[in-house]
């Protein structure tokens, strides 16, 4: 039976670029060269460990390691982050933070300033129950030129995706609710995308 994945996902999506979707209820940001499930690595001058954010009921408490700066002031003990803190990562990594949907606890880290993620992404969605990919601004993966929304959903048996309408996983045609596995090319009326595990 398949479970919830534990390595994380890259979406790819046209006019938007990479997604990096991670299932982890704690995720360390650094400098690479770790291999873990719930490391994400940043290009930019920092340590292998630099900060750690942990996903603690509601809420989403960000702890450094290293410098670290909460809207723009240093910040040395654990925080709880708050929709749109801004958090500077030594000198050069800036992070957005939101939590656009009222009824998900999803976050969503938005890389500015010219930072950014290896492999390269444009934002990265810490999942949790669920989380919406759409046109409006409330999804947590904004698609402007899409004109449908989908909803992936996690279960302790695996990832799926809720539509109302057909869709097709790798070709094959399925109605509303679906378990995906990648690597998959997903496409429906309004919407399409690539999922692969970042293994």
């Amino acid at each position: 039976m398949d479970e919830t994945p534990q390595y994380p996902w890259m979406l790819w999506i046209d006019g938007v670029g990479g997604i990096w979707l991670s299932f982890s209820d704690e995720v360390i940001l650094g400098s690479g060269g770790h291999a873990a499930a719930n490391y994400i690595p940043f290009m930019g001058d920092l340590l292998p460990e630099h900060a750690r954010i942990r996903r603690d009921s509601d809420w989403y408490v960000l702890a450094p390691s290293g410098p670290v700066r909460l809207n723009r002031k240093p910040v040395h003990t654990p925080q709880v982050l708050a929709e749109g803190d801004e958090v500077q990562l030594g000198e050069t990594v800036r992070l957005r933070f939101r939590c656009p949907h009222p009824l998900s606890h999803s976050l969503r880290i938005e890389p500015f300033g010219g930072s950014t993620t290896w492999p390269r992404s444009h934002a990265v969605v810490l999942m949790d129950r669920w989380c919406m990919l759409g046109p409006r601004g409330c999804a947590h993966v904004v698609v402007p030129m899409w004109t449908a929304e989908v909803v992936l959903l996690r279960f302790p048996n695996g990832l799926r995706l809720r539509f109302p309408r057909k869709f097709a996983v790798n070709g094959q045609v399925w109605a509303e609710d679906r378990p995906l596995n990648p690597p998959c090319r997903v496409e429906g009326p309004g919407f399409s995308f690539f999922a692969e595990p970042l293994v």
